[in-house]
């Protein structure tokens, strides 16, 4: 699980702007989905996001995980995200 090649990812103080270069399309995140697309950049696969998030802050595993698990079926969604199994 990656980021697509043709998805360029800009840090803002809100969180992020993806852009698609292939489809010019642009998509924006706030700063829990632009920590989840620093760790997907990293290399870190979906457990491990999952896991690093739930240490990080003091929330619900489960509903970390949800949020995580919605967040990445959306950039598979818009071709963003590739490789997801």
């Amino acid at each position: 699980m990656e980021l697509s090649k043709h998805a360029k990812v800009r840090m803002e103080k809100f969180g992020a702007v993806i852009f698609d270069t292939l489809k010019e399309d642009v998509f924006t995140t706030n700063e829990q989905g632009a920590e989840i697309v620093q760790l997907l950049q990293n290399g870190k696969s979906q457990r491990e996001i999952i896991e690093e998030l739930t240490n990080r802050y003091d929330e619900n595993h489960d509903d970390i995980a949800s949020d995580v698990n919605n967040f990445l079926d959306e950039l598979a969604e818009k071709e963003i995200l590739v490789g997801v199994e």
